[in-house]
């Protein structure tokens, strides 16, 4: 008799992914570094703008948009995945391939993403100017100033409690529907709710799986962005792998229930 299919992921299955995922990243390192490259640099030139005027606190608000508006954007990776596997060549025309194999349920999340974004960078920026207003801050005294290190705490606090309110509902929404949509074709309303579902069916490892690739970029964006050029990659090829988990894992359920 043939073993059923697991109905469940474990947690261990997070360092298998990257694992695999960075397998995936080795073979077209040079191209995936140069999809990530004019975004990497878009958001480096954007924060030094900020800090070089007195706004480091709003570069931290662009660090975490960059994370709510990509995933749409990284079907990319999907599609290297595709052709490496069916031992095909990835070339520069892969990165064309791929806009042309999205299906409009991404570009809808993307637009969704897009609305979350606004929602978080409008409520982020009127706690900011419940605080600092809209005048340049000077964060040199941050050590000694203890009204100013205060005032920077709590606001750094509530936005960061902001954003992870969306984040989570990004990551829900975005995480399994983009490669249902990319690789079934699956509609608007079914890949969302194909994505909710294995969230919380899988929880315990969602949990801490959207935790890693949340807390690592966005520190990794905050603070020496390059860094990203190889997460976000990494991250991608990675979720091919969860995705891939969460059929099997799917199939098991219907199975057992059978």
């Amino acid at each position: 008799m043939a073993a059923s299919a697991p109905t469940k992921i474990t947690v261990s299955a997070i360092g298998r992914w990257l694992g695999l995922g960075w397998q995936h990243q080795r073979k077209s390192l040079g191209l995936s570094m140069l999809y990530a490259l004019p975004f990497v640099l878009i958001c480096i030139l954007l924060e030094w703008g900020l800090m070089y005027n007195g706004y480091a606190l709003i570069s931290y608000l662009l660090a975490g948009g960059f994370l709510l508006l990509l995933p749409p954007l990284l079907v990319v990776y999907y599609q290297i995945i595709d052709q490496q596997n069916n031992n095909q060549p990835v070339t520069a025309g892969t990165l064309l391939q791929a806009f042309r194999n999205t299906p409009s349920t991404i570009w809808g999340l993307l637009v969704i993403a897009i609305i979350l974004y606004l929602i978080w960078i409008t409520d982020a920026l009127i706690v900011y100017t419940v605080y600092f207003t809209l005048d340049p801050l000077d964060l040199d005294s941050y050590g000694t100033d203890q009204l100013l290190r205060g005032e920077v705490n709590e606001f750094l606090f509530y936005a960061t409690l902001m954003g992870a309110v969306i984040g989570v509902i990004a990551f829900a929404i975005t995480a399994f529907a983009i490669p249902k949509a990319f690789y079934q074709k699956a509609g608007f309303v079914d890949a969302v709710v194909y994505s909710i579902k294995t969230i919380f069916r899988h929880f315990p490892v969602m949990v801490p799986w959207a935790l890693l690739v949340g807390s690592s970029q966005l520190l990794a964006l905050t603070f020496f962005p390059p860094l990203e050029l190889l997460l976000l990659p990494l991250f991608a090829f990675a979720n091919y792998y969860a995705y891939q988990d969460s059929l099997i894992a799917a199939e098991g359920a219907v199975a057992d229930a059978g």
